[in-house]
């Protein structure tokens, strides 16, 4: 059971790095996206990078990075839920060893 744990969490951490640098990479426009929102060239969704700081970008620009961003926070979330069932077996586990062994 460990061993399914560890390589769904590699895969997980794989897959989540991969779509969060291909993120990164796709907004490398940013650097010539305003501080500032300016409601007259239509820059107002903001996005703050580290490195980047806060930029802001049109609807056009966020429309063609968001999947890469909705992707990563989907593995992100998805890595956190399989440490939290980690977590939930290893207790259960603890506790089935413990409740037998007193009992003997």
């Amino acid at each position: 059971m460990r061993k399914i744990f560890n390589i769904t969490a590699g895969i997980l951490v794989t897959l989540m790095l991969l779509s969060g640098a291909v993120a990164m990479s796709s907004a490398s426009f940013l650097g010539n996206d305003p501080k500032t929102p300016d409601p007259a060239t239509g820059h107002i969704i903001p996005l703050a990078l580290r490195g980047f700081g806060t930029r802001y970008m049109t609807e056009q620009e966020w429309d063609s990075i968001a999947l890469y961003w909705n992707v990563f926070h989907t593995f992100l979330g998805l890595f956190v839920a399989t440490l939290v069932a980690r977590l939930v077996v290893e207790a259960y586990r603890g506790f089935m060893q413990g409740w037998r062994s007193d009992g003997s």
